[in-house]
């Protein structure tokens, strides 16, 4: 199970398994690890405080910024398990993004009718994967 640190003044952080790589997340790099602020998110496995589930995965949120904590993302979530409204400080890992229709990054898809982009048509039947939210 994952760990996830409550993002109050009063909880102590927990941490579970090696974090050695993990650093300051600063809002840019909130971008480059595919995070920004305000990307609804979800729980990619159940979360963990003290031992205890809070999120259950799949659980929807937002992102809030960079968490102080290190190489952490400060996420709201829409239900917790402790009914708490504590914001969480999640690794990347821990998140996965909801995209419109429900994709979420990774899931395999096909076009169903072309698709005109900037370099031609994608014909009808096309597969991809979703890699992330489209930024504008």
């Amino acid at each position: 199970m994952a760990s996830a640190s409550a993002a109050s003044a009063s909880a102590p952080e927990l941490t579970s398994g090696d974090r050695s790589a993990d650093a300051d997340v600063t809002s840019s790099d909130l971008a480059l690890r595919g995070f920004v602020a305000g990307d609804t998110v979800v729980a990619a496995r159940d979360l963990c405080v003290r031992g205890k589930v809070v999120v259950r995965q799949g659980g929807s949120g937002y992102v809030i910024g960079p968490a102080a904590s290190s190489g952490r993302i400060c996420v709201q979530f829409e239900q917790r398990e402790d009914q708490s409204e504590n914001r969480l400080n999640c690794l990347p890992d821990e998140l996965r993004h909801t995209l419109a229709g429900g994709f979420l990054a990774g899931t395999r898809v096909r076009l169903h009718h072309a698709l005109e982009t900037q370099r031609g048509v994608l014909p009808a039947g096309c597969c991809g994967v979703v890699i992330g939210p489209a930024r504008d």
